[in-house]
């Protein structure tokens, strides 16, 4: 079972920083960690695990992640509005 070591919020987003320490006597005391990214909405977006050491790559690894959902989110949103716009659906009821 993974314990939560540190908590983050980053642009919105929770980083969990969880330490693997139970597990194989923290790969012979090299102490592990992960991390898991949850949406705003609380549902879990990306996770991984097996880093060994600090916990510095781990938070630059997971908002890396974040970073890239939130590229995706708006190439998503814009390509969503450039087909209302090309369909002539009317300003209130396009989403942003």
């Amino acid at each position: 079972m993974n314990k939560v070591y540190e908590t983050i919020e980053y642009k919105g987003y929770t980083i969990e920083i969880w330490n693997e320490i139970e597990e194989c006597e923290s790969y012979i005391r090299g102490d592990t960690y992960g991390w898991t990214v949850r949406h705003p909405d609380g549902e879990g977006y990306d996770s991984i695990g097996g880093y060994i050491g600090d916990t510095k790559y781990p938070i630059q690894d997971a908002k890396a992640s974040i970073d890239n959902l939130i590229k995706y989110d708006r190439k998503q949103k814009q390509a969503q509005l450039k087909q209302y716009i090309k369909s002539n659906v009317p300003i209130n009821y396009r989403w942003a």
